[in-house]
């Protein structure tokens, strides 16, 4: 017999339910947003907004108050390739450092120390269960400010645009996107090139240097904080 994909009217998304669907192990675990539970597939589809397979995407927003803070992992043991933003805000006096727990592989305690400052690491979690940095940190970011706060499954977009006017504004695929989504953008050049661009208001931290060669792409990484997209890694220009 067929499984079934759909739930027939009435039909709870039950943790059965969902085994009928797809093959487990299904298990309730901890929900970091709310402090409740929430049922995920340990080894195959994952039916939490982002549409991962078998992944978890994370944020974790820090606020720094005092002379130390211990960065820890917002989950124990991540399944490998789950993703995990670290955003780390001085407050408005500044000068507070960090130390990474042993959750942590290949991250610096350098930050920006200026009050009011944000720094902003990446981590891919390896099947050792730890958090590796997987991109080259941004340091030194400003905005508005948001409450500190740890936020899980976010949606994942994508903006490709190809530029044939002499300055195009860029905008979000997305009005007030939800805490921990992930929004790559690919500007690429047409057969002319030189193209320039602007952001809108929806991003944070971006600059306009793209590169300008015919056909030449340029690839932007942000992740959503406060309704706004801040640059989460350093831009790659000039891919063909």
């Amino acid at each position: 017999m067929a499984k079934p994909t759909v739930p027939g009217t009435g039909q709870a998304i039950t943790q059965g339910f969902l085994e009928a669907v797809v093959d487990g192990p299904y298990a309730w675990q901890d929900d970091v947003n709310a402090g409740g539970k929430k049922l995920s597939n340990l080894g195959g589809l994952n039916f939490g907004l982002g549409g991962s397979i078998g992944i978890q995407d994370y944020l974790s927003e820090i606020t720094l108050t005092a002379a130390w803070t211990v960065i820890p992992s917002p989950v124990v043991a991540p399944p490998a390739n789950s993703r995990l933003t670290v955003i780390i805000t001085q407050d408005g006096t500044g000068g507070w450092g960090i130390t990474w727990s042993a959750d942590f592989v290949g991250a610096s305690p350098e930050i920006d120390l200026d009050p009011g400052m944000t720094s902003i690491f990446q981590f891919v979690a390896r099947s050792d269960g730890k958090w590796w940095l997987a991109a080259e940190p941004l340091l030194g970011l400003t905005g508005d400010a948001v409450t500190p706060g740890i936020w899980a499954a976010g949606l994942v977009y994508l903006l490709e645009q190809t530029l044939t006017e002499a300055s195009t504004e860029i905008t979000s695929p997305q009005s007030s996107p939800a805490a921990g989504s992930i929004l790559s953008v690919y500007l690429a050049q047409d057969g002319t090139g030189e193209r320039a661009i602007t952001w809108s208001a929806d991003f944070i931290g971006p600059g306009t240097e793209i590169a300008t060669g015919a056909n030449e792409v340029s690839v932007f990484q942000f992740v959503a904080r406060g309704g706004k997209w801040w640059l989460a890694t350093l831009p790659a220009l000039g891919v063909a």
